[in-house]
């Protein structure tokens, strides 16, 4: 394990602009990779760039 390769949440939440309530819903989700030290987390670099957001709602019907 690189501490490179790792973001705190505030950072985390920062590169994404994202809010750090909303990189706390993704860790509980399991939908980024995180490291866990105690109390604190360290999110995974890679998981974040490759976090794709999926559209809310519901799916777009043809006209007609």
């Amino acid at each position: 394990m690189r501490l490179e390769d790792y973001l705190t949440t505030a950072e985390a939440a920062q590169f994404t602009g994202y809010s750090l309530p909303h990189i706390y819903k993704l860790i509980r989700e399991q939908k980024i990779k995180v490291a866990r030290f105690g109390k604190a987390y360290l999110v995974e670099k890679q998981s974040l760039e490759n976090y794709k957001p999926q559209p809310v709602g519901r799916p777009r019907g043809s006209a007609g």
